[in-house]
């Protein structure tokens, strides 16, 4: 992907797996941007994906913990399963805040639930304190 800005790169991406996810969610895939605040974007087509990364550019800090609780909400909000997809290029605002949004979704989680939420990080970019954070979740 060289030569192409972190956008596009996560523009790229989404485009691709938009049509995949769509498979599996019959009344449109969600969409949340983020920066210093979350943006929703539901009932989403594959189709759509292009238009939305046109019309939203990036700007402001990396308000992760507002998507994640926007995307949980969400979940919690339908019987469907959830698999909450993160493409980010930085680091977030607050780590712990994100550590307590993706910890109290899971203890919410009864046994029989457990597959019912997933997150799914996919880092764009080379920022090394946004790497770190990643790793820390994934071995915890």
């Amino acid at each position: 992907m060289e030569g192409k800005s972190r956008w596009e790169e996560a523009q790229e991406f989404t485009e691709g797996f938009a049509p995949y996810a769509a498979q599996h969610d019959d009344d449109g895939i969600t969409l949340i941007k983020f920066n210093s605040h979350a943006k929703i974007f539901d009932g989403v087509t594959a189709d759509k994906v292009h238009e939305l990364f046109t019309k939203n550019q990036p700007s402001g800090s990396t308000n992760l913990a507002a998507a994640l609780a926007e995307a949980v909400k969400k979940k919690n909000s339908s019987a469907k399963k959830a698999i909450v997809v993160v493409i980010t290029d930085g680091t977030p605002d607050s780590q712990t805040a994100v550590e307590k949004v993706i910890c109290d979704a899971s203890n919410a989680l009864t046994k029989d639930e457990d597959e019912d939420l997933s997150f799914q990080f996919i880092q764009i970019g080379n920022d090394n304190g946004a790497e770190n954070s990643w790793s820390t979740w994934t071995t915890n």
